[in-house]
């Protein structure tokens, strides 16, 4: 049974493609054009109010060396930090204004909106929390790199739950195969798990070649320890679940891989497993993405947001799924 499921999907270059080949060209392209430089150098202003400024320093201090290629300058007025950037002698001003973190830089400087946008991501964690802040820091432009890498190989999860496995079984309904598996005897629930261990191998091979490319271009592969594979192991139970949940819905009709590829891009763009999204209060924050990938960097998350998602579509899965895998 497994080898005939392995036969079917090695004949669907759509399916190898998105699941292999995507993968790793994005890495390849992105990595190349804005993570390319193994060192930063940003002259970095920083206006925060009073009751903020000794947490800030002390976890800029920890965080944010300079060996990293940052330059923290602290202002005692938004008016002398502003006339600073302006003159030039910063080239990225972070700034409490209004009730908000306000970020502004000098585009003249090189510094790119991406290295912007962490440094803001970096700072607004130092002063999460109201007026006890729970200090949550991106660790410098190095986690830039951790966060793409670990965003990718989470990718990969998510494109095999909506990419591979919604093809997967709506081909496999159409062509009958579940159909014959059904009358010699195998099980849905045997069908499933099966489903689960391909989905497996195809990560296996897919993340493996990832990790290949990553090295050979110097990333930072050794950001990926037992947590990050454990919220990859979780991530891909969780996303194949909802690509069978939707295909078991839809029973192999193409409004499951419509909606199977909303969901990948959303989790892939707005879900900031691509770059780091910059608001947790947005449409991001109800994205399981954006929690497996700050689960799987160590920073905040909520992983009742991602249970929900799991058992909505787990529950849709045992509810819809005896009929899809033979059972009439």
């Amino acid at each position: 049974m497994l080898l005939s499921f392995l036969k079917e999907n090695l004949r669907n270059r759509s399916v190898l493609f998105w699941i292999v080949v995507f993968p790793t060209l994005l890495f390849a392209i992105i990595y190349s054009i804005f993570m390319g430089r193994s060192s930063f150098d940003v002259d970095i202003g920083i206006y925060v109010p009073k009751a903020y400024e000794s947490v800030v320093k002390m976890e800029i201090n920890s965080h944010m060396h300079a060996e990293s290629g940052f330059h923290i300058t602290f202002f005692d007025s938004i008016e002398e930090a502003k006339s600073s950037l302006k003159k030039g002698d910063i080239a990225v001003l972070v700034y409490y204004d209004d009730d908000a973190l306000n970020i502004s830089y000098l585009k003249t400087s090189g510094v790119s909106s991406i290295t912007a946008l962490m440094i803001k991501r970096a700072i607004q964690g130092a002063m999460r929390g109201g007026d006890e802040p729970q200090v949550v820091i991106v660790r410098g432009i190095y986690d830039l790199k951790s966060h793409f890498l670990i965003g990718m190989l989470l990718m990969i999860t998510a494109e095999i739950g909506f990419m591979y496995m919604i093809p997967t079984i709506s081909g496999s309904i159409k062509t009958g195969l579940f159909k014959r598996f059904y009358l010699v005897g195998v099980s849905p629930v045997r069908l499933q798990i099966t489903m689960f261990v391909v989905a497996t191998l195809a990560a296996g091979v897919s993340s493996s070649l990832l990790m290949f490319v990553a090295y050979l271009m110097g990333a930072p592969t050794g950001v990926l320890g037992l947590r990050v594979w454990s919220v990859f192991a979780l991530s891909l139970v969780i996303f194949c679940i909802q690509g069978i949940s939707l295909s078991t819905v839809f029973k192999g009709s193409p409004v499951a891989e419509l909606l199977g590829s909303m969901l990948y891009f959303l989790n892939m763009f707005l879900g900031g497993m691509v770059m780091p999204v910059p608001v947790s209060s947005s449409l991001s924050y109800w994205l399981p993405g954006y929690h497996l990938v700050n689960m799987a960097m160590g920073i905040s998350f909520n992983m009742w947001v991602v249970l929900l998602w799991t058992l909505s579509f787990l529950v849709l899965m045992v509810v819809t799924g005896r009929g899809v895998f033979g059972i009439e």
